[in-house]
């Protein structure tokens, strides 16, 4: 374990990782004083017909919503606000160690044989891990105790600390997939606007999918599908497949990436 190398990691993102979970801290406040304000359960329960099929694509779940607290919650998680804001700084993270190779000299460390790329990697992703884990679980217990700050009877801790789980795998494949697009390419700029596309595509597959049948059979190809923090809030036993699936897809990408990088060259 490089000391050095860490501390420069985490001074090289601490500011970030700083603004994004405190951007995380505001909406969630704000989504819980809305609640409270405006008596959103009242309004959930009033909406036109029609709007319970676009609430269940926007929360990727299925079956008939109970309109309570629950249901609201799970909707922060899957906001387009926090997911690009999510999607976004992992994919920033990831474009910092494959593409960045040259820019920040840690291939000095390769040529001088201190370190290798596979140490460099997990270094890498300790502190990228880290931080994301940090900031998904801070979010998640933010709306557990924010909602009973407001005294509104939110599902059981356990249930915030799974979907807590869930949206940091769901931020570890995001890294991942940062990881191995970077791999081919050497410009973090190309790699965060790669995989920006990508999940863009995933997240219009995954809603359009929830509305139109045609569609349905793409979503099994959409990491969206697989985050369900309503699943993990209702206790429902999927919840746990759909983390697997993620980490899955997370341990896969990083493995391809520690394969493709030992094989990488350096001219």
């Amino acid at each position: 374990m490089n000391s050095g190398l860490i501390y420069f990691k985490l001074r090289q993102n601490y500011r970030t990782a700083t603004y994004v979970t405190l951007g995380f801290f505001v909406f969630g406040l704000m989504m819980l004083a809305a609640y409270n304000a405006f008596d959103m359960q009242s309004m959930m329960g009033e909406m036109p017909p029609g709007s319970e099929d676009l609430m269940r694509a926007m929360l990727g779940t299925k079956g008939v919503l109970m309109w309570d607290i629950g249901t609201f919650l799970a909707m922060a998680w899957r906001h387009p606000i926090i997911l690009v804001m999510l999607v976004g700084w992992a994919a920033s993270l990831g474009s910092g160690y494959a593409a960045k190779e040259i820019g920040e000299k840690t291939a000095d460390l390769l040529f001088a044989r201190p370190m290798s790329r596979a140490k460099l990697l997990w270094h890498d992703l300790l502190i990228a891990a880290s931080l994301l884990f940090a900031c998904t679980m801070f979010f998640s217990l933010t709306l557990y105790f924010g909602a009973q700050f407001f005294a509104l009877n939110p599902p059981a801790l356990s249930a915030f600390v799974v979907a807590g789980l869930q949206y940091f795998v769901f931020a570890l494949a995001v890294l991942g997939i940062s990881y191995l697009v970077g791999a081919f390419v050497r410009d973090a700029k190309t790699v965060v606007a790669t995989v920006g596309g990508i999940f863009a595509a995933m997240y219009t597959i995954e809603l359009v999918g929830g509305l139109w049948d045609a569609i349905e059979p793409l979503k099994t190809f959409s990491l969206f599908t697989y985050l369900t923090p309503h699943s993990a809030l209702t206790k429902a036993s999927s919840a746990w497949t759909d983390l697997y699936i993620l980490l899955a897809v997370a341990t896969v990408s990083i493995g391809l990436t520690y394969i493709l990088m030992e094989r990488r060259d350096l001219s």
